[in-house]
């Protein structure tokens, strides 16, 4: 049986949750997150940056989840992961597309980005890998033609993904 875990009022796609407590678990119940946050032993992340908290006893993420007033941080948001960090007390997201970044925050108000930023982003000797996957005899699959090709698909008009990463294709 399916349903709803959380009531959010706008449509997303990716979400990631983590687990708030100590390394190794917290079988005492005796981790407290960050002091500006109600208490809570579970964090979600909606794609485009909106927050959810959950405190339930029991671990049942099936219901419980309430949305919390955040900040986004000045950063793409696409494909998001997302952890906690106990030693710190301190959320960690990785988020973008064509560039990513990572950052991270203790109140989902205020946000650090990583050194260097974006964090990781393609170079040219990353498109060279592209013939070896195969990406232009899969340009059918893919949805959009590669690059310098389009009059070959004239069935298939250009749709740009994830901050048109098809820039990959050579």
């Amino acid at each position: 049986q399916t349903a709803k875990a959380l009531n959010f009022p706008k449509g997303t796609h990716n979400v990631q949750v983590t687990k708030v407590g100590p390394l190794g678990g917290d079988p005492a119940g005796t981790h407290t997150p960050p002091p500006s946050l109600p208490p809570h032993k579970y964090a979600m992340f909606l794609e485009c940056f909106n927050w959810a908290i959950n405190n339930n006893a029991d671990g049942n993420l099936t219901h419980g989840w309430q949305i919390i007033h955040s900040k986004a941080p000045d950063a793409p948001c696409g494909g998001p992961s997302f952890r906690y960090n106990p030693v710190a007390s301190y959320y960690y997201i990785l988020t973008g597309g064509h560039h990513v970044y990572l950052l991270r925050t203790q109140d989902f108000q205020h946000w650090e980005e990583s050194s260097p930023s974006p964090f990781i982003q393609p170079t040219r000797p990353d498109a060279t890998v592209s013939p070896f996957c195969d990406f232009v005899a899969q340009a059918h699959i893919k949805g959009s033609p590669p690059r310098g090709e389009e009059d070959k698909y004239p069935h298939r008009p250009f749709v740009p993904y994830w901050d048109n990463n098809w820039h990959s294709w050579v």
